[in-house]
């Protein structure tokens, strides 16, 4: 990597250099286990933008990644991170690769089969403060409740908003009713 810092690469371009020099001789090969597709979007000034698929290779064919600059996929055509490739590859020393044949798309089994991790809808969040016998937060229950919730619109961006926004309104956080037991 210090040679790396040297010709001013980055940590990224000199693994993938270093990765590369290893595919160097093994070009024009069938490949051993399926690549992760993984699309490269560039956004640029003026608000226009291109892509690029690249695949990330298994271990087992060296590890780096390697993009397909004159594939005609379609920017939707598949789902990043989950989308695979496999099949007769050429790789040339710049990283780039061209398919050979017809490769065969499929899926990246999961991990944690039968477990589904998403969660939308309501959901109903207590937020605590704690009091001890000698010491007590800083913050109010007011101040507290305000960078959680936004219940005041003093603060336009807090927990409940970020949620709301990231999942498009299918995750939406609201405070626990106050309700003595």
């Amino acid at each position: 990597m210090i040679l790396a810092a040297l010709l001013g690469l980055s940590t990224a371009e000199a693994r993938k250099t270093s990765n590369l020099r290893k595919l160097q001789g093994n070009s024009d090969r069938k490949m051993k286990a399926p690549c992760t597709l993984v699309l490269r979007l560039e956004q640029f000034e003026d608000h226009s933008d291109a892509y690029e698929w690249d695949c990330e290779l298994d271990p087992s064919d060296g590890a780096g990644v390697v993009s397909f600059p004159d594939t005609k996929f379609k920017k939707d055509e598949f789902e990043s991170g989950a989308s695979t490739l496999f099949g007769d590859v050429t790789i040339d020393t710049n990283g780039k690769a061209a398919i050979k044949g017809n490769p065969v798309f499929g899926r990246r089994e999961k991990k944690n089969k039968g477990r589904n991790l998403a969660v939308l809808g309501n959901r109903s969040v207590l937020a605590i403060r704690v009091v001890g016998l000698d010491i007590a937060t800083t913050a109010s229950e007011t101040v507290i409740s305000e960078e959680i919730f936004g219940t005041t619109g003093a603060d336009q961006f807090n927990l409940k908003t970020g949620y709301t926004q990231c999942s498009n309104g299918d995750l939406n956080f609201l405070p626990t009713p106050d309700e003595p037991a």
